[in-house]
């Protein structure tokens, strides 16, 4: 087996570097924390794909609960109609089973050499930057995975159109508008009707009235403040500073809890198909910068969610198994590193040659899909006039 490249990434001294150093920051998202996708255990030793069911509401059947008049019994055959055999209906229990499935990923640095760090400036600050962008991966994935999965999960895949069309496997790619507050509102009143905010760890109670969980962009967000009944209601509210804050400063507005991702899912819509359009940019070549994606700005259409934390749960497997005879070092599937610099007889003999590993994995647990809804809508770019003129 041939051994891998070793290339010095370490920073040297030519001219003096100073000791003060820097490190662009991540975005951070609402989709970073298990808040909206709680964590649960994955179930071993029960199949690759475990079953999930849940218990639907269900009605009688052929016809509702009546309730019927009724005197002294009148001695007739079994008394059918008299008070002690009134009218009955048979309820029969609904269910729905769901499967989930493991899914896993690895995080790796590069090989790094110790030796190079005799010569390298300041290798223990540099190995801190390291690991820190490595974690830093691991967050954006898990924030992806999230956000991903609970679209897959969640039944309520909605287009902003004048029917609001909904499916539960995938988007319509009619013609779709820009977001207007009555969508949300349409939106509130059918998940409430569902009962999603019950037993809801994000969903609160104002003046007795549900509050949902919202997680949309800051352009988003002004869109529905700018709305004209909405921005006079705000005027003449105890919120009117919120106004003149920056973007993403409401915290509960017209019954949602608003939650600010700056990465939000934008789309382009090209020749009939979704695709993708994503905040950064993955690297080309070895040690590119990731950049945010320029193309993002420009996208055509956006993603908002009303994002119940019942829709899923990441049932995350165990660091070790059981297996009696069978002994394997215990690992960490949150994406924690190890550093791991293992003896090779031929690539790392005197074990000086190491790397940075962290394991990911989750299934998508599925919890009732009904509760969630993700609603995609035309955005339109920030537009300015410019006057060349001078008065």
């Amino acid at each position: 087996m041939a051994c891998t490249d070793i290339d010095n990434h370490f920073q040297t001294e030519a001219n003096r570097i100073s000791n003060e150093t820097f490190s662009k920051n991540w975005v951070g998202s609402p989709w970073d924390t298990n808040e909206l996708v709680p964590k649960t255990t994955w179930p071993d030793g029960i199949g690759e794909n475990p079953n999930f069911i849940t218990y639907d509401r269900s009605m009688p059947i052929g016809a509702f609960v009546t309730f019927d008049t009724v005197s002294f019994n009148d001695g007739g055959e079994g008394d059918a109609g008299g008070s002690c055999t009134p009218t009955t209906v048979r309820v029969v229990q609904a269910t729905t089973r769901r499967t989930m499935s493991l899914k896993k990923a690895a995080i790796e640095s590069q090989k790094i050499c110790i030796e190079d760090g005799r010569m390298s400036w300041r290798i223990a600050n540099q190995a801190e930057h390291i690991l820190r962008n490595l974690k830093m991966n691991t967050r954006h994935a898990w924030q992806n995975a999230r956000r991903d999965e609970f679209t897959s999960m969640c039944t309520n895949k909605a287009v902003a159109d004048s029917s609001m069309s909904t499916n539960a496997s995938t988007f319509g790619t009619g013609t779709i508008g820009q977001l207007v507050r009555e969508m949300l509102d349409y939106w509130y009143d059918k998940l409430v009707a569902e009962g999603a905010y019950m037993d809801n760890g994000l969903a609160t109670q104002e003046n007795g009235q549900p509050v949902l969980p919202l997680v949309l962009s800051r352009e988003a967000q002004a869109t529905l403040v700018n709305n004209d009944s909405t921005i006079n209601n705000i005027r003449w509210s105890n919120s009117v500073d919120r106004l003149l804050g920056p973007r993403g400063s409401f915290v509960n507005l017209e019954g949602f809890k608003h939650m600010i991702d700056i990465q939000a899912p934008r789309w382009n819509l090209v020749d009939g198909a979704w695709v993708r359009v994503p905040f950064y940019n993955y690297a080309t070549t070895a040690g590119d910068a990731a950049s945010v994606n320029p193309d993002y700005a420009t996208a055509e259409y956006e993603d908002l969610f009303i994002a119940s934390p019942q829709v899923l749960k990441f049932a995350i497997p165990g660091s070790s198994i059981n297996g009696g005879a069978l002994s394997f070092p215990a690992q960490d599937y949150m994406g924690n590193f190890r550093w791991i610099n293992k003896y090779d007889l031929e690539c790392n003999p005197d074990e000086n040659i190491g790397y940075f590993r962290g394991l990911l994995g989750y299934g998508a647990q599925p919890g009732i899909p009904e509760y969630g809804a993700v609603l995609r809508f035309r955005r339109c770019p920030l537009a300015w006039t410019v006057d060349a003129t001078c008065s």
